[in-house]
């Protein structure tokens, strides 16, 4: 037997015991960071329903493993440490951490940190040793694009992010570059098949035996989707639609059934269309 197959067999021995062909466990949320809604506030309301459901599939799976669109290593490191103060300070200590917390989203004009920390800390208390995990590699788009677009066209982009950096800082910079990439098709289909790859190997290295995930609609994660990688996946998407309506859509075993009706509950808007197994 080739010995990278000799390794592969004892990893996976190594995660589940006697029976080192037993897949992993992979439930899948994806949805929008941002919803261009009215009235203000609608953003909030969204991305708490989609961490409600997170906190719900965790709480009945006993996931170990969380993974985030966009978490590094440094990222997951920092949160992890973030999480653990909740988890070891006071009720003081900890309310004082959360406005920290809440004040530096505001500043930034930013939403998701809070309520996903608030979820994860309602998973320790509840005894389930659950931690954020690196989902993918940072990554440089120019670095990505590089010898695969035509040389004019990525030496135009290479122009247009040095002098954005320079004049605007590299944090804006990068933002507006960013934007200008999302309007082009190519760049845009080349970047997010790149982001997919570093998801997948990511996720594959460091997945734990039942885990969930939070992730923007927009990836397809086509390896998960074949369902034959080492993962059981499943999977369900918010979609917004038109008046404020929310629709969730995708498949989920059926003991999750009623947590779904319980989320429908919550807000008057939310249609389900979940396949349940």
């Amino acid at each position: 037997m080739p010995t990278e197959k000799v390794i592969d067999l004892a990893e996976r021995r190594q995660r589940h015991g006697k029976n080192p062909f037993k897949k992993r466990e992979l439930f899948i949320v994806g949805g929008q960071h941002c919803v261009p809604w009215e009235p203000p506030g609608r953003t909030k309301n969204f991305m708490d329903l989609q961490s409600a459901l997170i906190g719900k599939i965790a709480a009945r799976k006993k996931c170990t493993g969380y993974f985030e669109d966009g978490m590094s290593k440094a990222d997951a490191f920092i949160f992890n440490g973030l999480l653990e103060r909740l988890v070891v300070s006071d009720y003081n200590g900890r309310m004082d951490l959360l406005e920290k917390i809440q004040m530096g989203e505001k500043a930034a004009d930013d939403y998701g940190s809070l309520v996903s920390l608030k979820m994860m800390y309602s998973l320790r208390m509840q005894g389930i040793p659950i931690q954020y995990l690196e989902t993918e590699a940072e990554m440089d788009p120019l670095e990505v694009l590089h010898g695969k677009l035509p040389f004019s066209v990525f030496e135009q982009l290479v122009f247009a992010s040095e002098l954005m950096t320079d004049n605007l800082g590299p944090e804006e910079g990068a933002d507006i570059l960013c934007s200008m990439l999302h309007g082009n098709p190519l760049c845009w289909a080349i970047l997010m098949n790149a982001r997919d790859r570093s998801i997948f190997e990511k996720v594959s290295k460091n997945a734990k035996e039942s885990n969930v995930m939070f992730i923007g609609r927009s990836h397809a994660l086509d390896p998960f989707n074949e369902n034959g990688q080492g993962f059981e996946v499943h999977r369900v998407d918010f979609k917004a639609g038109d008046g404020g309506n929310i629709t969730v859509y995708g498949g989920m075993p059926s003991v999750f059934a009623e947590d779904f009706r319980t989320l429908a509950g919550i807000d008057a808007s939310i249609r389900l269309e979940v396949e349940f197994r």
